[in-house]
């Protein structure tokens, strides 16, 4: 079941004020930030149901030790109220609705050669935040393969 999500310019109307709307959801499997267990994430309650169905998808997709090996619960963030990297306007992240997902193998830079994501043994992770509306930035404009957001472009 996939839901339609605003375009990035109309995540405002969509979502509302940043820092509103926030749900905790719970991963079906552990995430870390670093070496620190992850419990909980902090989304928009409008994106939380999706980000769930998505990463149950993911849990049945692999296997414990392929998640971790491949870094699906290597968690980078959620919600942080700022622009856009270079820009002036929000960032998705302003708004909850995007997460990002092994930072230390997939930097901002990396693109379809470098980022661990890119690599085919991780298709299904990708396919499972696109099959519920929600946009690989590394697919879609091949760079920032760690960021999935619930808005489209």
């Amino acid at each position: 079941m996939s839901t339609v999500f605003p375009r990035e310019k109309d995540a405002l109307a969509f979502y509302g004020s940043p820092g509103t709307g926030q749900v905790r959801i719970k991963p079906p499997y552990q995430l870390y930030f670093g070496e620190q267990k992850v419990s909980s994430v902090l989304i928009h309650g409008k994106c939380a149901d999706s980000a769930m169905r998505a990463m149950d998808r993911i849990a049945k997709a692999y296997t414990p030790a392929d998640i971790h090996r491949l870094g699906f619960d290597a968690f980078g963030g959620c919600f942080n109220n700022r622009p856009k990297r270079g820009g002036t306007s929000l960032s998705m992240h302003a708004y909850a609705c995007a997460i990002d997902w092994n930072p230390a193998r997939n930097p901002l830079k990396a693109d379809h050669r470098t980022a661990s994501f890119a690599k085919v043994e991780c298709k299904a992770f990708l396919d499972a935040w696109e099959a519920e509306g929600w946009i690989s930035l590394g697919r879609a404009r091949d760079f920032d393969w760690m960021h999935v957001q619930a808005a489209r472009l």
